[in-house]
């Protein structure tokens, strides 16, 4: 779960050393030490360079100075020893632990009068913001308890004929945190904010003519969005400078760098970055897959993807060389380098539709449209399976009164 990488601060070697995992020792006639992998002196402590080709390439000597220690992990953390000594933390061991344990509990919240959400996002450790079908923007905090509303940006020459308001299906951060994208209160804008005060930055309108489905930041600057019609526009948040004109308040009108239709007009429905590839990555009403250069926002390929019925969620795989497409019955896994199918698996329960994918390392977490949760095992290629109970996946199941 936890590893630090100790130094030496009084002796010959740290207290958490371990025997050299790469070759067995065996102690020869003379003063040396021999081992398959990498030769040391037993009164020189001086570390040598492995001399095998298919070993690490990294300095070997008898010991490994690797603390896999919870306590070391805190302890070195809390003395600030960044630039001596390496911690890396495994986010997927507690996830993993809590979900085969059983131990994560369902939490009520009555949010009134508010039709049902249709997208969501943690803002800290504390608050959650989600848009609704009711086109609402609210903010939850779940150690007050408060349930707070975000008033929606519209522009100030928009009539009220043209304003369609149909959800906020995408909130979106961008990789720093201090900016979220969403729609306006007309579905067809785009909306900036600044965090975590929400202060409004931009309007992004008169662009695209039917609703905004999803958003899609490629760094802490540039963002794209894609919509109903079928176009895909690309955008640059920049900060607004304020000192010239100190009174001024609300957002500024933002135009897109430059816009696109897809081939066929084809709706899109998700939107994802995957940095690797380079690509910028779509799924379609009409079970496509395309892809777009981010610099020059020209299609480069299409895929047909293996399942034809409500394609409308997608995820990257953590290291950008897999997606996940979900569908009414199937998630489908795509080789990001071919577009071929690799794998394709269906639901634990017959008929429900694939909502929302998303990936905690290896695992692919599910949300379904009938208030169930499941936990793909990427490595295992198999569901998560239930430690308490035998041959049962993991289900996290909402109750009927909070669908």
């Amino acid at each position: 779960m936890a590893t630090v990488k100790k130094v030496t601060r009084s002796g010959l070697h740290p207290s958490c050393r371990i025997k050299c995992p790469h070759a067995k020792q065996k102690e020869d006639e003379g003063s040396l030490i021999k081992s398959d992998v990498f030769w040391c002196s037993s009164d020189c402590h001086t570390e040598l360079r492995c001399k095998c080709p298919s070993a690490c390439k990294k300095p070997l000597c008898e010991y490994h100075y690797e603390s896999r220690n919870t306590v070391d992990f805190v302890h070195s953390r809390e003395l600030g020893l960044d630039r001596i000594e390496r911690r890396h933390w495994d986010e997927e061991y507690p996830t993993r632990y809590l979900l085969v344990h059983e131990l994560l509990r369902e939490k009520k919240i009555a949010v009134g009068n508010l039709d049902k959400i249709f997208s969501c996002a943690w803002l800290d450790h504390h608050k959650i913001a989600f848009g609704t079908k009711c086109s609402k923007l609210m903010v939850y905090d779940t150690r007050q308890n408060d349930l707070t509303s975000i008033p929606l940006l519209a522009s100030m020459q928009q009539h009220q004929a043209r304003s369609v308001q149909r959800g906020l299906h995408s909130i979106r951060l961008n990789p720093c945190g201090d900016k979220l994208a969403t729609t306006g209160y007309s579905s067809n804008d785009v909306a900036i904010y600044s965090l975590p005060d929400f202060e409004p930055l931009w309007l992004g309108e008169d662009t695209h003519a039917e609703t905004i489905y999803d958003l899609a930041w490629l760094d802490d600057q540039f963002l794209v969005s894609g919509g109903r019609d079928g176009r895909l526009a690309l955008w640059k948040v920049t900060e607004i400078d304020r000192s010239d004109d100190p009174d001024s308040v609300g957002a500024k009108c933002l135009k897109p760098i430059t816009k696109v239709t897809c081939s066929g007009r084809d709706s899109l429905r998700a939107l994802a970055y995957n940095p690797l590839m380079h690509d910028i990555v779509a799924v379609s009403v009409q079970y496509n897959l395309h892809l777009w250069d981010p610099v020059t926002l020209s299609q480069k390929y299409s895929f047909r993807l293996p399942r034809r019925l409500e394609n409308v969620c997608l995820a990257v795989y953590p290291n950008n060389k897999l997606y996940a497409v979900g569908s009414k019955s199937h998630t489908s896994l795509i080789d990001a380098r071919t577009g071929q199918c690799i794998n394709s698996f269906p639901t634990r329960y017959c008929g429900c539709s694939v909502r929302s994918l998303s990936f905690r390392e290896s695992l692919l977490v599910i949300g379904t449209g009938v208030g169930a949760v499941f936990v793909y095992d990427m490595r295992a290629g198999k569901y998560l399976q239930s430690l308490s109970t035998k041959a049962k996946a993991v289900i996290l199941k909402a109750s009927t009164s909070a669908l």
